[in-house]
């Protein structure tokens, strides 16, 4: 089947504990699928196997192996986590079994049952995606840089969860988390933030139930991640840098039969909509699955043309001089912007007048972004150039990620500022008038 999705011969190892010593059978393996059932976590040699395949993948310092996203894992039987071995709680899993009627144990599932096909699809779907990676290059990974975060459910929404994963993977989208979420709530927080942090959506389905209380919570999976989003929005939309550099939207799905039956799913649907004018970048929708579906992929593809005119505007872009300047030295900047100007150049200055309260954010941004930085000192006292080269220096901790091609100091004023220590990078021009001092600049521009 995997032969007949893929279009493409691929080959399949079986490897048992009795290949442990021959790793050179699956080591550079695309993908591993580990099967878990209780006979084989029961059996000393295939523990023993899996922690040798764990220890060639070379677990990095936090404990996961570096190659988490090419392992999947297939649950025969619903295993307590103390009795596996403790790298394999968090792989991605796929349940191939389910509650027997008669009894207290699993029946795995055949291909008689309805629920087999779709789950079988999923891990097909899943590998097939893990075989693109493995082969493509960098060139062919436009549409997979868009990622989607979506978020753990409670149980009455698992189907639906498998439904929307399955369209995302469908049409070529990177789904997270791509590990089970059995952490400490201690740990969780911040597994939740790094996926988010890369995603371009975030989707929350919360149907009639509440689901269980998250291990060292009284909260479940679904409102903890609520949660921890929320958290994360409010600090990007505190800092207009880190705004500016992520897409991240929130889709909330609600059912359109929607009957919460408890109190605590209640209360929860009460608060988020009360909360809705306050909560950023964030939809609430109570439409039809296949509806919401739909939305979410139209959303995806905006944000993909989105990201594709930022990046060739970027590149088509002239070159950004931001100039620094003094209140004070409004109307002698202007004569050095028209140069600028004219060498071909955009440029970018603080407007002191137009009653803009965030004009520390404004600064900070202008630093991220600019080409190159021009500090004009004039009427400003040394105490003001000194926080300015400091800002200059800053610039890579606010999130900057290239280095500036130019930082300069044009000194005009009273103060020729020659008792000052300037940095090796900074190019220093002096004179009475600014615009003969700026050759050095626009060469290195140049």
């Amino acid at each position: 089947l995997l032969e007949r999705f893929t279009k493409a011969k691929s080959e399949i190892r079986i490897v048992s504990d009795k290949d442990r010593n021959k790793s050179e059978m699956w080591k550079n393996a695309a993908g591993y699928l580990v099967l878990v059932a209780d006979t084989f976590l029961k059996n000393k040699e295939y523990s023993e196997f899996l922690t040798a395949v764990y220890t060639v993948l070379k677990p990095d310092k936090g404990g996961q192996p570096r190659a988490l996203n090419k392992l999947l894992r297939i649950d025969l039987s619903k295993i307590p986590r103390e009795a596996e071995p403790g790298f394999i709680h968090h792989l991605p899993a796929y349940d191939f079994f389910q509650q027997a009627e008669a009894s207290e144990g699993n029946v795995i599932l055949v291909p008689a049952m309805s629920g087999y096909w779709p789950k079988f699809l999923d891990l097909v779907t899943d590998l097939d995606i893990t075989l693109q990676q493995y082969y493509s290059d960098e060139k062919d990974k436009k549409e997979r840089d868009v990622l989607v975060y979506l978020a753990a459910t409670a149980a009455d929404q698992e189907l639906n969860r498998d439904i929307i994963k399955r369209e995302l993977l469908v049409h070529g989208y990177r789904v997270y988390p791509d590990i089970e979420l059995n952490f400490p709530v201690s740990e969780l927080r911040s597994y939740v933030q790094k996926y988010v942090d890369q995603s371009n959506l975030s989707i929350h389905l919360l149907g009639d139930h509440y689901g269980l209380d998250h291990p060292g919570a009284q909260t479940d999976i679904t409102e903890l991640q609520l949660q921890y989003v929320t958290e994360y929005i409010e600090a990007l939309e505190s800092d207009s840098a880190l705004s500016l550099k992520s897409h991240l939207q929130r889709f909330i799905w609600l059912p359109p039969d929607m009957k919460p039956a408890d109190e605590r799913q209640d209360q929860l649907i009460s608060q988020l909509r009360r909360d809705i004018e306050k909560l950023h970048r964030t939809d609430i929708m109570q439409v039809p699955l296949e509806l919401f579906k739909t939305l979410i992929i139209e959303k995806l593809k905006q944000t993909l043309q989105k990201t594709a005119v930022e990046y060739e505007t970027r590149k088509d872009q002239a070159k950004m001089v931001y100039l620094i300047h003094d209140k004070r030295d409004e109307k002698d900047i202007q004569s050095v912007d028209k140069v600028i100007l004219s060498k071909g150049y955009q440029t970018a200055k603080i407007n002191y007048d137009n009653g803009d309260p965030n004009l520390i954010n404004t600064h900070k941004e202008m630093l991220i972004r600019c080409d190159a930085a021009l500090v004009y000192h004039h009427s400003g006292s040394q105490t003001w150039l000194m926080s300015k080269l400091s800002d200059l220096m800053k610039a890579p901790g606010l999130g900057r990620e290239k280095p500036m091609q130019v930082k300069g100091i044009l000194i005009t004023g009273a103060d020729p500022a020659e008792n000052i220590s300037f940095p090796r990078d900074t190019l220093i021009m002096r004179g009475k008038d600014p615009v003969e001092q700026l050759d050095p600049f626009i060469e290195k521009l140049k």
